[in-house]
């Protein structure tokens, strides 16, 4: 948490020389240190060195300085870089170094800083020079965040601010004029209107001589050619409507001399209003890469964190505002070293943050639910991925993880288990491309969720960087990958199964769909940890406890059936519902558990595995472990029973101070399958 102090508001705006610096400082300062510290939180801005380009008063700079190692507060208004100092020696900030210049010639060495924010600044200077700049101060895999205006900003300033100060109505108009004028000279209307000017001059009585025209004259000409031009009309008809009369008359004289002289307008003042794919492109031209874009105070990176307030609005009357962006520079640095703990950690990661908000009343799963997986973080995790080598990094995962395999099987099964422990199987959000597509492995990888397309198409990429035949499998209601090993085609599953479960056939050999069609119950030996997610859990309520619906992590193990039935249609059946224990205790060397039938009205009869152990199994549904120990079946050192009913009193012989306490209930499917694995309850502690 931010733990710096805030001064008062009054003192702040004290520092200022002027009224109009006063109430400037005032409205930079209202929201206090601890809002700008959140917006950065959310950004997920820390790390090493900050660049504030374009500082203005200190503000974002006094609030960064907590997270990064040092913060550049650079700026070319030396009174305010005055209240920056000022205001840094009260608080007593070490950490933020003040410095004058313009953003367009940074003094600083190439590769200097970890981040840039550059807030409501950039608009008002060459925009192109500023975004070299930037890239050339830039770490590779550094972050560019900047906050700027659109054209709404400039109709609100003459709306609502004009009426009482004209000053700022004028910036407005000349603000919305530049950028008329750059987009229609971006769309060619200099060489449109010298070949209509051209045309023109043919006509006139004094066409030969132009240059000694009156300015009537003139301005004739120049509306004709304006007029005369679809764009001409469009940019005639922008600044009559919203700069007003004067710039019409100055919009005609530099029409006059973009024709006959061929230069460009003269900015009376410097600044812009740029809508994102304007500022995109320049991102681009500069060398930046994964632009993303929303309102003032729109974008988010950890998606956990509590929701701001913007400062200003993203839209007034319909036009864009006040908006902000960001963007990455290239890392193309050799791959990084591969590191296959790292994305289990990830995987831990994933499962332990909720992502799910709810968007409707009813929210309805489909391997489609695209929205529900932040934009933020996808692109996040893709930017991740480039930074680390991209395709590179991955040929050197795949060869870290076969490392000393002694057979195909072997290298098969390494890689399989090494997805498994790396992909979350998310049970709501699911990273997707904008169009609903699925994502390129690298970036399923970093994401670190997803479900079985994301699994299969993970594996897919790794078996083949490691010579390994792949190729993918839609069976009815899931996704699959098969592998060539020695010869046969066999299954590879990292979403149904995880922790280290490789499937095997009855006799040893790694498991095929020919196994599963002729005997699909095979496949019921195997715990599914991949979907030991029940509904009720957190994993399926979103964050004001809404429960989803529509896939099979939203049903109860009872409705969802057996896993064999996902791989053959013809295995059908469903286990009874898990049983819940209502009633424990131990007296007088006595145990007794009681709890409510399974009601299976599928099942011809229902029976009861009552196992007691001296320890825990280490899981519970709402909280599934990791590797091993999700595997972990109830232990029954203590005591087992078998039984019909729904009450075992039994006598111990324990000297465990605590137990823990399982039913499964079962069914016939060990008629077919003895091996079978149901669902055992909830663990519950009895303390003696």
């Amino acid at each position: 948490m931010f733990a710096l102090p805030e001064p008062p508001l009054d003192a702040i705006a004290s520092l200022g020389h002027s009224e109009y610096e006063r109430d400037f400082l005032r409205r930079e300062f209202e929201p206090g240190l601890q809002y700008y510290a959140d917006r950065l939180r959310r950004l997920m801005f820390a790390g090493g060195r900050l660049l504030d380009a374009g500082c203005g008063a200190g503000q974002w700079s006094l609030a960064a300085s907590p997270v990064f190692e040092r913060v550049d507060a650079f700026d070319i208004n030396l009174p305010r870089l005055d209240v920056t100092r000022r205001l840094a020696r009260q608080l007593g900030i070490r950490n933020v170094a003040i410095a004058a210049g313009s953003i367009e010639s940074l003094p600083y060495a190439p590769e200097s800083f970890d981040a840039i924010l550059c807030y409501g600044v950039i608009v008002f200077t060459d925009i192109a020079a500023a975004l070299e700049q930037f890239n050339r101060v830039l770490k590779p895999g550094g972050r560019v965040y900047v906050c700027l205006s659109a054209d709404g900003w400039s109709h609100f300033l003459i709306r609502e601010r004009g009426p009482a100060e004209p000053r700022v109505a004028d910036i407005g108009r000349q603000t919305l004029y530049n950028a008329y004028w750059r987009r229609a000279s971006q769309r060619g209307i200099a060489r449109q209107l010298r070949r209509v000017l051209a045309q023109l001059r043919e006509m006139h009585p004094r066409g030969a001589a132009l240059r000694r025209l009156t300015a009537t004259d003139s301005q004739q000409l120049a509306r004709r050619s304006l007029l005369s031009l679809e764009l001409g009309q469009q940019l005639f008809g922008q600044v009559e409507s919203f700069c007003g009369p004067e710039f019409v008359t100055k919009l005609l004289a530099d029409a006059w001399v973009v024709a006959t002289d061929d230069a460009a307008p003269q900015r009376s003042l410097k600044a812009d209003a740029l809508l994102p794919n304007e500022l995109e492109a320049l991102t681009e031209q500069a060398g930046f890469e994964a632009f993303q874009w929303s309102i003032e105070g729109g974008l988010t990176c950890d998606w956990l964190q509590p929701p701001l307030a913007p400062k200003y609005e993203g839209y007034y009357e319909g036009h864009l505002s006040v908006w902000e962006a960001m963007f990455v520079k290239p890392d193309t640095r050799p791959a990084a070293a591969a590191d296959l703990s790292r994305h289990e950690l990830a995987a831990i990661a994933a499962r332990s943050g909720r992502l799910f908000l709810e968007p409707g009343e009813v929210t309805v799963l489909s391997n489609a639910s695209v929205d529900t997986f932040p934009r933020e973080l996808f692109e996040r995790a893709r930017r991740i991925g480039v930074r680390l080598g991209g395709s590179k990094y991955l040929d050197l995962l795949v060869k870290a993880a076969t490392t000393g395999a002694t057979s195909e099987a072997d290298a098969m099964t390494r890689l399989l288990e090494f997805v498994q422990r790396s992909i979350f199987r998310d049970p709501v959000s699911q990273p997707l491309t904008a169009d609903g597509g699925m994502p390129d492995p690298l970036t399923i990888l970093m994401s670190a969720r997803g479900r079985c397309s994301h699994t299969t198409a993970l594996l897919i990429d790794v078996f083949t960087r490691a010579g390994l035949e792949a190729r993918p499998r839609q069976l009815t209601n899931h996704v699959i990958a098969e592998v060539k090993v020695d010869g046969r085609w066999v299954i590879a599953d990292a979403d149904a199964f995880k922790n280290g479960i490789v499937l095997r056939n009855r006799g040893g050999q790694l498991l095929s769909l020919d196994d599963v069609r002729d005997d699909p119950y095979q496949l019921d030996r195997y715990q599914p940890t991949g979907w030991w997610i029940r509904p009720g859990s957190r994993f399926t309520t979103g964050a004001t406890g809404r429960q989803v619906t529509g896939y099979v992590d939203a049903l109860d193990p009872a409705e969802r059936g057996f896993v064999s039935g996902y791989y053959n249609a013809s295995a059908r059946g469903y286990p009874p519902p898990l049983p819940l224990i209502d009633h424990f205790e131990v007296s007088s060397g006595r145990l007794i558990v009681e709890w409510k039938p399974a009601r299976d009205q599928r099942s011809r009869d229902v029976r009861y595995r009552v196992a007691v152990g001296s320890a825990s199994r280490g899981w519970t549904y709402d909280a599934p472990g990791m590797g091993d120990q999700i595997r972990r079946t109830p232990q029954r050192d203590v005591c087992y029973v078998e039984t019909a009913e729904t009450r075992v009193d039994v006598p111990i012989d324990a000297t465990a101070p605590r137990l823990y306490v399982s039913v499964t209930a079962c069914n016939e499917r060990v008629e077919v399958e003895p091996e079978t694995f149901f669902w055992p309850s909830e663990e519950v502690v009895v303390d003696r």
